[in-house]
């Protein structure tokens, strides 16, 4: 071909490009998502932590997407998040189209079987799930209303503190649980309650000594003031890095007394890392996965996203999807004897 059959061919070209629609020289990722409404579905009842932390995210992460998508919040609690984790797994479309936010646990759940007896519910391997990343790492801590004789962890090594809860299968009870275990801690427990509104209420009249455990993102978003006023005492914090806010109180990581109970505590502990994570059925396509990746990635540094958590009181400590795939399969890779322990620490029972 000569040099002006080829100049001429370019021309052309060009200008063919230039005529077709938008949509037709779209990427593949791009051409899906165009016009599209993904479904998050959230393995919890509307109004609380997860349900908020879900609705900002679908007001944001579209943006972000190729092909810019909306996003739909669809509540579906139930058994802990169980039920929903097992629908994604099981039945939701396997194109990137549905995602879901399950609560904390679930990742955990076929190694601790605590929303099932033996984990005989758990329909699901959690290792193929297509994890996209968690926008935030809450800081548990287990509160005590000042005027109680419990000012520091050491006083529940000799005197019992009565402690609300929601239920035997929830944090507020697995983790002063943890702490009468580990470290001998004296604490009765008064399950029954209807979530965190109820148990702050409780602990305000005096019902209650303590509340076992809380967000501390959450304490501070929503009873700002009974830290600024010293109302409550926070005894101890849960979790696998302290809160840099909360610094000089100390990690129950450390209080373990053997090398053994501290790696059941890390393993128990690593939900954590996944407290609002999304995730997407197995066998999604691996492209619109790490689209989705980096979308999520995107936004928990876009300012929009960042203003509308500060004024929701959330603290953004991005954990990307490949972190999270690496938290879950050192937990599946844990020596039995180490599973066993935290299966021990966490059962219900004194």
């Amino acid at each position: 071909m000569s040099r002006s059959a080829a100049s001429s061919w370019g021309a052309a070209a060009c200008l063919l490009l230039g005529l077709m629609s938008p949509r037709a020289i779209a990427g593949p990722i791009e051409d899906f998502y165009r016009d599209r409404v993904i479904s998050l579905d959230v393995g919890a009842a509307p109004g609380g932590g997860y349900d908020a932390t879900a609705r900002l995210v679908a007001l944001h992460l579209g943006r972000h997407i190729p092909g810019k998508p909306s996003i739909a919040v669809r509540n579906m609690p139930g058994a802990g998040g169980l039920q929903m984790s097992n629908y994604i797994y099981n039945s939701a479309p396997r194109d990137g189209g549905e995602i879901g936010m399950p609560q904390n646990g679930i990742a955990f759940e076929p190694l601790f079987h605590v929303l099932s007896k033996g984990g005989a519910n758990v329909q699901f391997d959690p290792r193929k799930f297509g994890w996209i990343g968690n926008p935030v790492v809450e800081s548990m801590v287990i509160i005590s209303w000042a005027t109680t004789p419990f000012r520091t962890y050491k006083d529940l090594l000799d005197k019992t503190m009565v402690t609300g809860a929601s239920g035997i299968e929830t944090d507020n009870a697995i983790l002063p649980t943890i702490l009468a275990r580990v470290i001998k801690a004296r604490v009765r427990l008064v399950p029954g309650y209807q979530g965190p509104n109820d148990l702050f209420v409780a602990l305000e009249r005096g019902e209650i000594d303590a509340i076992g455990a809380t967000g501390y993102s959450g304490l501070v978003a929503t009873k700002g003031d009974w830290l600024r006023d010293r109302k409550i005492n926070v005894l101890a914090q849960f979790g696998l890095k302290p809160d840099p806010r909360i610094s000089d109180i100390p990690m129950a990581l450390d209080l373990a007394r053997t090398a053994e109970d501290r790696r059941a505590l890390e393993l128990i502990f690593g939900k954590y890392q996944l407290t609002r994570s999304i995730f997407t059925p197995p066998g999604v396509p691996s492209d619109r996965l790490a689209a989705l990746r980096k979308a999520f990635d995107e936004m928990t540094a876009d300012p929009a996203f960042l203003a509308d958590a500060q004024r929701m009181g959330m603290d953004i400590s991005l954990v990307r999807g490949s972190e999270i795939d690496a938290v879950i399969a050192s937990a599946y890779d844990a020596p039995s004897a180490v599973v066993e322990r935290a299966r021990a620490l966490i059962a219900p029972g004194n």
